[in-house]
This record gives structure tokens, C-alpha cells and sequence, in this order.
């Protein structure tokens, strides 16, 4: 059979390309409650990483400060 998605010939229940369901095409709303609570799950755990880096970024950057050390930020540019 055909996908109505991509087009792509395939045998089973669901796309092998697109994860299309037979006889179904996907559109922005087809994501279930369980892959968009994944992909919130996702970005909550990029959010904390960020704010982590950043954290420890600006208390290197304050002990620095205290002790009269200078230096480059190893992390400029990555995170601004």
C-alpha cells in the first residue's frame, strides 16, 4: 500500500518513513497526548541543563571576581 502521507509503499499498519497510521495522514495535530507530554518532558530537562550551565557559569565567574583571578570564559558564545 501507498502512504497518503509521503507516498511511500510500504506493508503493515504504520509507515516505516513517517510513522503514518494505514490510511490515515498525519497533520500538526496527530501528535498524541503521550508524545507531546514526551516532548514537554524533553524540553522541561534541555530547560534545566541550560539553567545549570549557566548557574555554575555565573558562580565560576563570581569566584573569580572574589579572588582577583581573570581568565576567558571557556563557554563564551555557547550559551549567549
Amino acid at each position: 500500500m501507498k502512504c497518503l502521507n509521503c507516498e511511500t509503499e510500504f506493508d503493515g499498519n504504520f509507515c516505516p518513513k513517517c510513522g503514518a497510521k494505514e490510511g490515515r495522514k498525519l497533520t500538526k495535530d496527530t501528535k498524541s497526548e503521550k508524545e507531546k507530554a514526551r516532548d514537554k518532558a524533553i524540553q522541561d530537562v534541555a530547560d534545566r541543563v541550560v539553567s545549570t550551565i549557566e548557574k555554575k557559569r555565573e558562580e565560576r565567574n563570581a569566584k573569580r571576581e572574589e579572588s582577583g583571578s581573570g581568565g576567558d570564559d571557556p563557554l563564551e558564545g555557547i550559551i549567549d
